[in-house]
């Protein structure tokens, strides 16, 4: 039988580690303060506003970073323990299967 949760699980933590990677691969290039010659000679901007965009650009993908590490761990705690708590919530009023059911979506799609 196949590892539903075991999957799905490892699946989030793969694409959490990818994406932070990316990031962290970002996060190195916005910490560079030196502006590229051709901008500045075609006055495409100024150092100033070089500088400017780049912290806002890290301030931006720092928080980035937080908030994804926060919206991984809750997207494991809903897996691990939210579908469980609902199906029970939803198998204790009834015993008919679609009515279950029915009630499960309910419940899940207004928390």
């Amino acid at each position: 039988m196949f590892a539903y949760y075991e999957f799905v699980v490892t699946a989030i933590i793969l694409v959490h580690c990818c994406e932070t990677y990316l990031n962290l691969r970002q996060r190195r290039k916005l910490q560079e303060t030196d502006a590229s010659p051709i901008l500045l000679e075609n006055g495409l901007t100024s150092k100033e506003e070089f500088v400017k965009s780049q912290v806002y650009g890290l301030e931006k993908l720092n928080f980035a970073l937080f908030r994804d590490v926060i919206n991984t761990a809750e997207q494991l705690a809903f897996i691990t323990f939210g579908y469980g708590w609902f199906w029970h919530f939803a198998t204790s009023f009834v015993v008919h299967r679609y009515v279950q059911s029915l009630i499960f979506m309910l419940a899940f799609f207004f928390v």
